[in-house]
């Protein structure tokens, strides 16, 4: 197995030449006098740990340590002191630059103990790496998976209909047909169960978008900050477990149409960059400072009286006027109890063509 590699960073000589002793068996030891130097080095050798002094010319240790975790976050830092600079190490350690502090003189035996537990650390942080990336490998192919089955399903809608001869739902499809064919943000409201979702994909399938991507989100199903990076992306280390950058729904789907189910759950903070979205057409991911700019379809749902939300503080007046640009009201059956017979007549022939096929 490979052997990591340690940086002692130390403007004596003396210490330089006992640390690199000390571990030299056990590891591939690099030194450096100072810490410019030692930021040369880490630009050419992949260090797993790097041991500095506190107390050295131009650069302190904790000034480098925090350069260090810029450059890579995962590599372990160890700081050396002879002094008692109790404000430095303790601003270093609440900001997380340092993994811990050793003073000077060290026990030999305990220090190589400190050295071996960390890097046991640094180890569990490649392998998570390496399971987010076989993760995040494995949610692309089933992404890739489901955009094959829902053209696949698009196919299909085209030469379907909507189930219901009932003046209300053919008033329904009349909206519907007259919005699919462009780029307007649909307001779907209705109870629970009357076909948001459905009707949401039937607007994609009949529209102009309906070669490019369809995808729903429910606002109810995720915590904020992952429904913020669902939606918009995140950028490395904008949290813990960010270990690289990541596109959200808005980036995926650009072109096509993306379903927010149940829009007034969507917390306030949430509901303001979505306005930003639907106003400029651009957002930024979740801890950065760009800007990007995207063509995506809205189709928002709720089975609230967006009137009463409003007035509860739970959706921005501002964002339901962007996203009631073309509503559409979707009646429960009890209102339209002669589409009864036809939706029975459809579920008992669907389960024969299925079985059929």
């Amino acid at each position: 197995m490979k052997r990591h590699s340690l940086l002692i960073v130390d403007d004596e000589k003396e210490i330089r030449r006992s640390l690199t002793l000390t571990f030299t068996d056990d590891y591939e030891v690099f030194t450096a006098a100072s810490g410019a130097e030692a930021l040369d080095l880490l630009k050419q050798q992949e260090i797993a740990l790097v041991i500095a002094d506190q107390r050295m010319p131009q650069m302190t240790g904790a000034e480098l340590l925090s350069k260090v975790l810029e450059i890579d976050p995962r590599i372990i830092r160890i700081i050396l002191t002879g002094y008692t600079d109790t404000a430095a190490l303790v601003q270093a350690i609440n900001k997380g630059h340092i993994y811990q502090y050793i003073t000077k003189p060290w026990e030999r035996q305990e220090l190589q103990i400190t050295v071996k537990r960390a890097l046991e650390s640094y180890e569990l942080a490649l392998e998570n790496q390496r399971l987010l990336k076989e993760l995040q490998a494995a949610n692309e192919r089933l992404r890739d998976e489901n955009v094959f089955l829902r053209n696949k399903v698009c196919d299909q809608w085209q030469s379907a209909d909507i189930v219901g001869n009932s003046p209300a739902m053919q008033n329904v499809l009349e909206w519907v047909h007259r919005v699919a064919h462009s780029s307007v943000t649909v307001l779907l409201t209705g109870e629970t169960g009357t076909g948001k979702t459905l009707l949401a994909r039937y607007i994609h399938c009949q529209g102009s978008r309906k070669d490019q991507l369809f995808f729903e989100q429910s606002c109810t199903t995720l915590p904020e900050t992952l429904l913020e990076s669902e939606l918009f992306g995140h950028r490395r280390g904008a949290f813990t477990g960010a270990f690289q950058d990541q596109k959200g729904l808005f980036e995926v789907v650009d072109g096509g149409t993306l379903l927010l189910d149940e829009i007034a759950e969507m917390s306030p903070a949430l509901q303001v960059k979505l306005l930003q979205v639907l106003q400029e057409g651009r957002f930024r991911r979740l801890g950065d400072s760009d800007y990007r700019q995207v063509d995506v379809r809205i189709i928002a749902a709720t089975n609230r009286n967006p009137e009463e939300a409003i007035q509860k503080g739970q959706l921005r007046a501002d964002l339901y006027y962007r996203i009631n640009a073309f509503p559409i009201h979707i009646p429960p059956l009890r209102e339209r109890i002669e589409d009864i017979p036809l939706l029975a007549q459809h579920f008992l022939i669907q389960p024969l063509c299925t079985e059929s096929a």
